[in-house]
């Protein structure tokens, strides 16, 4: 994708065949994502909240954490909790120390709003 987008604002080949590969590698990478979620979220989430103590999973955030910066994956959030029902959404989200959790609500998700709503719907 970041290719045809570097072709497309480059004015690189035929617009017409930049723009349709482009739009063709994105329509498979959201199938992608969108079965991966879908996954995550009737297969993983629950099991998570259901099996997973609230301490064990503490340890295993903090051990995924190591050596990652919260912003590597925070500003992402919003889009991978997108369809997630409010209880599955806060249960992903309450771990987050509040500082990060404040600047989630505050700037993350308003800007991954925004950002939906100026795309061209359809």
């Amino acid at each position: 994708m970041d290719e045809g987008l570097r072709r497309l604002a480059a004015g690189t080949g035929e617009r017409e065949v930049v723009l349709t590969g482009l739009l063709a590698r994105i329509a498979e990478f959201d199938a992608l994502m969108h079965d991966h979620l879908r996954l995550e979220e009737r297969t993983m989430v629950p099991v998570l909240r259901e099996k997973v103590t609230a301490e064990a999973y503490r340890a295993m955030l903090a051990s995924l954490a190591l050596g990652h910066d919260p912003m590597d994956f925070v500003p992402t959030m919003p889009l991978l909790l997108e369809q997630a029902v409010p209880d599955a959404r806060e249960f992903m989200l309450g771990g987050m120390p509040p500082a990060l959790r404040a600047r989630y609500d505050a700037e993350f998700e308003p800007a991954y709003r925004a950002l939906v709503a100026s795309l061209p719907s359809g």
